[in-house]
């Protein structure tokens, strides 16, 4: 999260496990549960964690306010790759868009590249898939041979 303290969650449908969230959506009733909440430049500090090479995130739509909550990381100059869904309605819920996420992590020198059959193409300038997952890449991971091969 963006801060420590505690947050509602939405609890999963039967149909889809995958669907819990911190986005309360208009369907919830009443299902939920209180959680605690951090952020993870936190959680890094306090398990003195210095290395995060890869940071993947399907949260429901809050991946906006996991990433401002780890700003201390993503400033590094050893900074990790990105892979987000992207699920626009829940991002709309939770009150921002594509291009704000984009936005923000541009600030930090990251760049969105959409998953093809190939490996990875772009970067793009925007968003507008309805639920995707994104790889964001800045100038030194492209300098990656492994990241250099995936590239279309």
């Amino acid at each position: 999260s963006n801060h420590a303290g505690e947050l509602l969650i939405e609890l999963p449908s039967p149909e889809n496990k995958g669907t819990g969230s911190t986005v309360l959506s208009d369907k919830s009733e009443g299902h939920t549960i209180v959680v605690k909440s951090e952020c993870l430049d936190a959680i890094l500090t306090e398990m003195n964690i210095t290395d995060v090479d890869l940071l993947k995130m399907d949260i429901e739509g809050a991946e906006l306010f996991a990433l401002k909550g780890m700003q201390e990381l993503l400033r590094r100059k050893d900074s990790p790759i990105l892979v987000l869904e992207m699920f626009i309605a829940k991002m709309a819920a939770a009150g921002y868009s594509a291009k704000e996420l984009l936005d923000f992590l541009s600030t930090f020198q990251y760049q969105c590249y959409e998953f093809v059959k190939d490996g990875l193409h772009g970067p793009l300038s925007h968003v507008e898939s309805v639920i995707e997952n994104y790889c964001f890449l800045t100038l030194r991971h492209l300098e990656f041979p492994s990241v250099q091969r995936v590239l279309t």
